[in-house]
């Protein structure tokens, strides 16, 4: 598989934050629209409450914990459409 077009985003650090800082807003809002707390949601989905805490302030997640994550709330088709 070859990426056709390498810039597609920009890559400096500041955007990379802000877009980590969007996508986990955007799990925030997700999650309280079913009104579930964090620790309810965590357990549900089978990650700790840390990972899912890091996921919505933007920080580093890990990929697996990401995919269960967006897998709680939405299907992740829907979820990279909405992004777009």
């Amino acid at each position: 598989m070859q990426i056709e077009n390498k810039n597609h985003f920009d890559s400096s650090p500041e955007q990379h934050k802000k877009m980590l800082q969007m996508i986990g807003l955007y799990i925030r809002e997700l999650r309280l629209a079913y009104g579930m707390t964090q620790k309810e949601f965590a357990t549900q989905q089978g990650i700790g409450k840390n990972s899912l805490q890091n996921a919505e302030y933007g920080k580093n997640v890990t990929l697996l914990s990401f995919f269960k994550i967006v897998d709680g709330l939405i299907s992740p088709n829907d979820f990279f459409e909405l992004m777009e």
